[in-house]
């Protein structure tokens, strides 16, 4: 395997979104490998959206024998993503891996069959009082509070590092919905931490919101993306039928088993 320089990884992301946002502006955090055949690669990225990411990318052999390379040098905090199918044959080949979850990568480009609601800006909710803004310093505590009673699992929470900026709805001075830019790069506005009030789901808030922040991604950032879980098959249909396109994935991580650790970065690169 080889590492990539910076004019190679631009040209390996091109104006693919996922690769655009793992690869986050190509700062100097942002690595990625080609197998030695050229016909597989890897892009690593640590801390981004709670994890250390490593997206893998190409022919099936290929990136199994890349990753067995990368992961004594990555360290075992970091987690294989990527293709469905890729990563499900990755599992079969490489050693000391297990199946963590299937979810979605979910985008919208601007102007690409998006529904006019989000197009033009979000309505306001059906049955409900009440618009969308974009929250204050101030909201933080209550935001922190919404979600701890309906999303206590969310990546994004208010102070926490990669997380931009939030925006909520209000009914009686209280926020009932909430969702969040986080872990965005210049060409992807990325969307996390989406929640509603429980008593009051199924009036359109969840909708109302999620058209908003996919908006202003869409006029800021010009892709709209976010991760979705395969069973949250809600949240999954309305993502759906407000435009946005989606391709299953697979995260797998090291088995935590210290008789078979890893060995971690800092002790391979001294070796």
């Amino acid at each position: 395997m080889h590492r990539l320089s910076d004019r190679q990884i631009s040209v390996l992301v091109g104006n693919d979104p996922l690769r655009r946002w793992v690869a986050q502006d190509r700062s100097p955090a942002t690595q990625a490998w080609c197998s030695a055949d050229g016909i597989a690669a890897a892009i690593a990225r640590p801390a981004l959206a709670q994890r250390d990411r490593v997206l893998l990318l190409g022919q099936q052999a290929s990136a199994s024998n890349l990753l067995r390379d990368l992961l004594p040098l990555l360290g075992p905090t970091y987690r294989p993503f990527g293709d469905r199918h890729l990563v499900d044959h990755i599992l079969g080949q490489v050693p000391g891996l297990e199946r963590r979850g299937h979810f979605y990568w979910m985008w919208s480009s601007a102007g690409h069959g998006m529904p006019e609601e989000v197009r033009s800006g979000p309505p306001t909710p059906l049955r409900c009082q009440g618009t969308v803004s974009w929250a204050e310093p101030g909201d933080a505590e209550a935001i922190g509070a919404l979600l701890a009673r309906n999303f206590p699992d969310s990546y994004a929470q208010p102070g926490r590092p990669g997380v931009q900026r939030w925006a909520k709805i209000a009914l009686r001075n209280r926020i009932v919905a909430t969702g969040a830019w986080a872990w965005s790069e210049a060409t992807v506005g990325m969307i996390s931490g989406i929640t509603v009030e429980a008593s009051l789901r199924g009036r359109g808030l969840g909708r109302t919101i999620t058209s908003f922040l996919v908006h202003e991604a869409l006029r800021t950032y010009g892709t709209a993306g976010l991760l979705a879980d395969e069973d949250n098959s809600p949240a999954v249909d309305l993502y759906r039928s407000i435009g946005m396109r989606s391709i299953p994935l697979l995260a797998a991580r090291v088995r935590i088993n210290p008789m078979n650790a890893l060995p971690h970065a800092a002790e391979e690169k001294a070796s």
